[in-house]
């Protein structure tokens, strides 16, 4: 680290000195001005190294006005309070923000590294917040001194390859359910397992077959890079009073993963930002919400809220409700099992007119045509009388 040291401009009186000297009684020399003889002599001389001791802030009388045998020269400093000591102090110099008329030492300080201690930060063990360790299941984080990382926590990777704890006894490919028609399947984050198809019995179809309540081909958009042909949403009765979408299957585009908040809306146009989409329900979870780094997942369920007419939605739409602000795919909702479906679990057609009749409605998500679609928190109290502006839901 180079040290800065101060430059002493001569004041004119030490000029006026030097020209005098030079000049005995002054004969035969011009009268010399004290600016011309600073800026033409004295800065020269402290510019090309002079002997004088100008460039050590000492001038021809002796006194120093600051160096490094100034009293507190070199003294350990911190410029932010509350912050260590890693900085020490130095002579001020013209042109050094902090430095005013009359001080003379200002704390040279580049700050704590970002463990908080002092110099430069040992990475080998690599950056704060990666993964590390055998298993890269553990976190690097700052030791104990703040001089270097560490690693902490690794342990071995669960059935399904991920670092999170999985359900106690519970094995991917297991049988599940009360009807027995599940498998556990995992989550593509892989810390987490689903029981894909799984149902009991109380459903409106009053059997174990899959109770197929309504469906809808989803289709094509942006050149598929988000969701391909070939995507289908079913919406099914899977007993115990819950009412679940799946997309099954779910043909990913390359971008499907990327999407910044994607949702799952029943509406009544493909364009659900639009006032005659009403009535909306937005589905839980996010489809897709990169910006919490969670992907879309060929096994998510989606929960539909209580109470709901089918009759009164004409669309299964995936809304980008973030950055793009429009449809990623939509598909028109048809009651009944798809005619070709040739599952072997199929479960009889619901009537035309059918009412998930589980409770009462839930005010489920409001539109806002300048924003987009907020999901916003559900009305237990069942509506009021903005329910139906507010979320599109008719009683």
């Amino acid at each position: 680290m180079t040290r800065g040291w101060v430059r002493i401009r001569v004041v004119s009186l030490l000029a006026v000195g030097l020209w005098l000297a030079a000049c005995g009684d002054g004969c035969g020399c011009e009268p010399m001005s004290p600016d011309a003889g600073v800026d033409a002599g004295i800065d020269a001389g402290v510019d090309a190294g002079s002997d004088a001791g100008l460039d050590a802030g000492v001038g021809d009388g002796g006194g120093a006005l600051c160096d490094e045998n100034t009293d507190g020269f070199g003294d350990a400093c911190a410029a932010m309070e509350g912050d260590p000591e890693c900085g020490f102090f130095l002579c001020c110099e013209d042109g050094i923000p902090g430095c005013v008329e009359g001080q003379l030492l200002f704390c040279y300080d580049p700050g704590p590294n970002d463990c908080g201690g002092c110099g430069d930060l040992d990475q080998s063990e690599g950056r704060i917040g990666d993964p590390c360790g055998e298993f890269g299941c553990g976190t690097v984080i700052c030791g104990e001194d703040g001089t270097a990382t560490m690693c902490e926590g690794d342990h071995p990777r669960n059935a399904c390859g991920g670092c999170g704890e999985l359900p106690a006894d519970i094995e991917p490919g297991d049988t599940c359910s009360e009807c027995m028609t599940g498998t556990q399947l995992c989550t593509r984050d892989m810390d987490d397992l689903v029981c894909w198809l799984g149902r009991a019995p109380d459903n409106q179809c009053g059997t174990c077959a899959r109770c197929i309540l309504g469906w809808a081909d989803m289709d094509d958009r942006f050149s598929g890079g988000y969701i391909k042909t070939g995507t289908r949403a079913i919406i099914e009765d899977v007993g115990g009073g819950t009412l679940q979408l799946v997309f099954d299957p779910l043909v990913e585009g390359p971008g499907a993963n990327a999407l910044p908040s994607a949702i799952v809306v029943l509406a009544n146009n493909e364009d659900p930002s639009l006032p005659e989409a009403a009535p909306l329900t937005v589905l839980s979870p996010d489809f897709a919400n990169d910006t919490d780094g969670v992907g879309a997942d060929p096994v998510r369920q989606f929960t539909l809220p209580s109470g709901l007419d089918l009759l009164q939605y004409s669309h299964v739409v995936i809304y980008e409700n973030f950055l793009l602000a429009t449809t990623v795919s939509a598909g028109k909702l048809q009651l009944g099992v798809p005619p070709d479906y040739n599952g072997p679990d199929a479960g009889p057609p619901p009537d035309a007119g059918l009412v998930l009749d589980a409770g009462p409605i839930v005010d489920a998500a409001i539109v806002d045509a300048a924003n987009g679609i907020d999901a916003g928190a559900p009305d237990a109290s069942g509506g009021g009388p903005d329910a139906g502006l507010d979320a599109g839901v008719t009683d």
